[in-house]
């Protein structure tokens, strides 16, 4: 019987929308895979599995980009 109940609203959205109104930082799955490919990256050169980003200003800033 399709349609007949409403929609579910994705929580995530509302979620993310109410820690962005509040100037929470967080992380979402999108942003953990780009951090992810930078560490694996930057291991590489130092011929490690992977090289961790030390701090949370240069975590975060990766995550805007």
């Amino acid at each position: 019987m399709k349609g007949l109940l409403p929609e579910k609203e994705d929580p995530r959205e509302k979620i993310e929308k109410i820690l962005r109104e509040n100037k929470v930082n967080f992380t979402t799955f999108g942003h953990w895979q780009k951090v992810n490919r930078v560490e694996l990256e930057r291991g590489e050169q130092f011929q490690k599995c992977r090289e961790k980003i030390k701090t949370k200003e240069e975590y975060f800033e990766l995550c805007d980009k």
